[in-house]
Order: structure tokens, then C-alpha cells, then sequence
């Protein structure tokens, strides 16, 4: 079947691009936040701990929500037998993230760590996300998202290592 282009499709699918990068604009200029911090913490590297874990939270709710989409594609049509297989491998994703969001709160560089291990999830979303019956365009958008999204935690993830 022949599924047409969508304008609200293809703007919410990017817009859910814009948190990562308004993140990451904080990570790569702590100051430009500094009227919203109390004066004596600007410096102590408190917004960078917050971006980070911003970061990291953000992008593992996303995930949440992204497998929750092919959780429910496994419930076919009424009266066929439910899709284990779907629902059990889009559970798995977001099962991972939860975990790494609540390590990523040990002090440490735990959080750097954990938001690789999310990035990689994106991508194992992305290859599974490639054997569904999307749209062409769609696809191309989610590639757009997915590989912004990534490129935003791997630099959050290597800048939190420094």
C-alpha cells in the first residue's frame, strides 16, 4: 500500500531533534545558561553534570518512546495471533536505557558511558526500523533524527569524559 508523505509526520519526527541540540549548545556553552544558575554555583561545573544528565535522560525517554511505537506494531490486525517476537525485541531497548539512565547517576564518568550504550541503541533501532514496511521518506527522516541524535550523545558522552 501506497502510505503518502506527511508534513506533521516528517516536523515531529525532527522537532524531536531540536531537545538534543538545545542540550548540547549547554554542554558546549555552560555560560550561556548562567542567569539561570545562583551565582556562586556558575563555574563549579554543576551545568555540565545537569547537562549531561539532561542529555542522557532525554535521549533514553526518546528511546522509551521509539520502541514503544514497534512494541504496539506488534498487535496486528483483530484476530490474528499478537507479534511476541516484535513486542519482546521493542522492549528490549528501552529495558537497556532505563538501566543505563539509573548507572548514569553514579558518580564518575558512568554517564559518559551509558549515553554510548543509548547512541547504540539508536543504531540497532535504525538497522531493525530498516526491515519495516516504512515509507521510503519516512526513513529517510528517521536516518535525519537518529544519526542527529547520536552524533548529539557521543560528543555529550566524549566531552564528559574530559
Amino acid at each position: 500500500m501506497y502510505k503518502r508523505f506527511s508534513w506533521p509526520v516528517m516536523f515531529m519526527t525532527l522537532s524531536g531533534t531540536i531537545p538534543f541540540f538545545g542540550i548540547l549548545y549547554v554542554i558546549i556553552n555552560p555560560m550561556s545558561v548562567r542567569s539561570l544558575v545562583p551565582p556562586e554555583m556558575v563555574g563549579t561545573g554543576i551545568v555540565e553534570i545537569f547537562a549531561h544528565l539532561a542529555m542522557l535522560g532525554y535521549g533514553a525517554v526518546i528511546l522509551s518512546f521509539m520502541t514503544g511505537i514497534r512494541w504496539g506494531q506488534g498487535f496486528t490486525t483483530p484476530g490474528e495471533d499478537v507479534n511476541s517476537t516484535t513486542m519482546l525485541l521493542a522492549g528490549v531497548p528501552a529495558i537497556i536505557s532505563w538501566i543505563a539512565l539509573m548507572i548514569g547517576y553514579i558518580p564518575g564518568n558512568w554517564a559518559a558511558g551509558c549515553m554510548f550504550i543509548v547512541s547504540g541503541c539508536y543504531l540497532l533501532l535504525l538497522a531493525w526500523d530498516s526491515m519495516a514496511n516504512y515509507p521510503a521518506w519516512y526513513f529517510t527522516v528517521r536516518i535525519i533524527a537518529t544519526l542527529s541524535s547520536v552524533g548529539c550523545l557521543c560528543y555529550a558522552a566524549i566531552s564528559a569524559m574530559t
